[in-house]
């Protein structure tokens, strides 16, 4: 069941195309690019690493040992990125498109 949704529209004339470091209120968040064109920058940036919960019996990773970690993630169109809603995030600016 879907409770929210939003959208964010960033295009080359806006002053501030960054998405500043936060963490969603969501359990899980789609990251979704849409647009036509070919796109630079505006990547999302994660800070630290989660883990996956499994249904094995296996020790779950400690993310204490990933403090500093941050991986950038490009958006192409047509394509998703899943991530947990508490993981926190950034958006790099959009360099083109």
């Amino acid at each position: 069941r879907l409770d929210d949704a939003f959208a964010v529209h960033y295009n080359m004339e806006q002053h501030d195309t960054t998405g500043q470091k936060h963490l969603d209120p969501s359990d899980i968040t789609i990251n979704l690019c849409l647009s036509a064109r070919q796109v630079k920058g505006s990547m999302v940036q994660f800070h630290g690493m989660e883990a996956l919960e499994s249904c094995s019996n296996e020790e779950p990773n400690n993310n204490a040992n990933n403090i500093g970690v941050t991986f950038l993630v490009r958006q192409t169109s047509g394509f998703a990125t899943l991530h947990w809603g508490h993981h926190p995030h950034a958006t790099t600016a959009l360099e083109h498109g």
